[in-house]
Formats: structure tokens, C-alpha cells, sequence
């Protein structure tokens, strides 16, 4: 889904956090797999709507593909909104990660940022899959680039060298750099060109069949070709016989 995907934004962060001490890299290593869950549902249900809204545009059912994405970002919101109110009541969960009380600490000064940001990080996930149904990948990975390279790690630089704050400034340049993206992203989608997002699936399919189609008559020539030699082998048998 992405140019510069979740783990490289993290990998840029902790070489951040490193520069802050062993224990500020240590709590954002343990929060990138605490945000790994937070991830896992909107990417699912993404990729899943990914695959049937581009079939029903490659088949021309513009409406069909409108009401499944629509109902997936439905339920987009619906997961976000159960999964911040899980994690509400699951920060005990941190006291599984670690047992150390300036990690813990850390870890739970982080969790308000997770909870704030964790409904609009879903949509926006759920949106790059169906911009990439609508054949929009190439303009959502560049905006992807571009926030990340001129908001996310700039913010991340000036809060970790300027201001010194530990990874609770990470994590709030991350989020805003995912709200950033967040809102151009869905934008692209409210305004997306559906029937231009038809003929380019279709073109794709076109391509996907006379593929196939191309690999299916070399492989009958090959046939072919393999039953003449056995047969003209046979002949040259019968003759030296």
C-alpha cells in the first residue's frame, strides 16, 4: 500500500528515539507492536474491499462497487470505534509487554495518542485500499511520500533534537503525519472519477486475460509440437523395423 511502508516510518523513528537514550528506543520498539493490533483489522477488511471493488469495476457495476466500499468504510468505522473502546479497558496489557516501571510509564503516556488517532489511521487505511481498487494507487502513494518526507519526519527531527522530548513527541508527529494523510487521501476518494476508474480496471483485466489467454496457446503449441516429434519418432521406428 505504501511507497514508504509502516514499518520504514517506524524504522526512521527509532533511529530518532535512539538518539534520546536506550530506554526511549526500547518503550517505541515495544509500541510499534502494540500499534501492529491496532493495525490488523482496517488492513484486513481493506485489502478484502480492495479485490472485489476493482472486480466489480473491471465487470462495470459501478453501483455495486459504490455500496461495497461504502459498507466497508461503514465498517471501517464501526471496528475503529470497538477497538478504542477495547483498548479503553485493555492498558493492563502494557503490564504483560514489560516490567519495567520507566517503560511502563513511557508506554502509558503513549496510549491517549493511540486512542485519539486510532479511528482516523483505520478510514485512512481502509481508503488507500479502495484508492487503489480505483486504480488511484500511483497518486496516493505520492501523497503518502510527500507527507511523510515534509511533515511526519521533519516534526519527528524538531521534537527529538529541538525540544527533547521522549517518544511521546515521536508519536504525536507520527499521528499528525497519518491525520495529514488521513484527510488528502479520503478527499482523493469522496472525489474519485468512478467510470475513468471502470476503464482503467478493465483495461487491467483485459491485459490479466489476454495474458492468461497468450501463456494457454503456447502451452497447447508446446503440446503439439511434443505429439508431432513422438509421432514422427514412432514413424522412424516403423521404417528401421
Amino acid at each position: 500500500m505504501h511507497l514508504l511502508p509502516f514499518p520504514q516510518k517506524w524504522l526512521v523513528s527509532a533511529c530518532f528515539a535512539s538518539f534520546l537514550g536506550s530506554t526511549e528506543s526500547a518503550s517505541w520498539i515495544l509500541l510499534s507492536y502494540i500499534w501492529g493490533l491496532v493495525g490488523v483489522i482496517p488492513s484486513c477488511i481493506g485489502s478484502a474491499a480492495e479485490s472485489r471493488v476493482s472486480y466489480q469495476l473491471s465487470k462495470g457495476n459501478i453501483e455495486v462497487a459504490k455500496q461495497v466500499s461504502n459498507r466497508c468504510m461503514f465498517l471501517t468505522g464501526i471496528t475503529s470505534v470497538v477497538g478504542t473502546s477495547v483498548l479503553v479497558f485493555c492498558f493492563n496489557v502494557i503490564y504483560f509487554i514489560t516490567s519495567d516501571n520507566d517503560l511502563e510509564n513511557m508506554l502509558m503516556g503513549v496510549m491517549p495518542y493511540i486512542l485519539l488517532c486510532q479511528p482516523m489511521v483505520s478510514l485512512t487505511t481502509t481508503g488507500a485500499y479502495l484508492n487503489r481498487a480505483l486504480a488511484m494507487y500511483q497518486r496516493s502513494t505520492k501523497i503518502e511520500l510527500l507527507v511523510t518526507c515534509l511533515v511526519t519526519l521533519p516534526l519527528a527531527g524538531v521534537s527529538t533534537f529541538v525540544f527533547g522530548y521522549n517518544i511521546s513527541g515521536l508519536a504525536a508527529a507520527l499521528f499528525i503525519g497519518y491525520a495529514t494523510t488521513g484527510l488528502v487521501i479520503l478527499a482523493i476518494y469522496h472525489n474519485a472519477d468512478w467510470e475513468k476508474a471502470v476503464r482503467k480496471n478493465k483495461k487491467i483485466a483485459g491485459e490479466v486475460e489476454s495474458s492468461k489467454l497468450n501463456t494457454g496457446v503456447d502451452t497447447m503449441d508446446t503440446q503439439e509440437d511434443a505429439n508431432n516429434s513422438s509421432f514422427n519418432s514412432a514413424e522412424m521406428v516403423g521404417v528401421l523395423v
